[in-house]
């Protein structure tokens, strides 16, 4: 089994769309998906972020998902 990271952060509308066209491919059962979404940094992201684990939910028994969610925001700085 091949594996694809996945990185999101805030767009549930980009995932949802994404997740969507996964499914649509022809041998997407044959990859397992490691996905990882960096912590909130305020009220907004967080909102954000429970959508796309929503999101992810509605996938997770038609796709091999591997979620990796952060608590605290750590940025791409350090």
């Amino acid at each position: 089994m091949t594996a694809v990271t996945i990185i999101l952060y805030n767009r549930p509308n980009h995932t949802l769309r994404l997740f969507q066209s996964i499914i649509k491919a022809k041998n997407y059962h044959k990859f397992s998906f490691n996905i990882f979404c960096d912590g909130p940094k305020n009220l907004y992201d967080q909102e954000k972020i429970k959508e796309i684990k929503k999101i992810l939910n509605q996938f997770k028994n038609k796709i091999n998902l591997n979620l990796h969610f952060r608590k605290k925001n750590l940025g791409l700085k350090n």
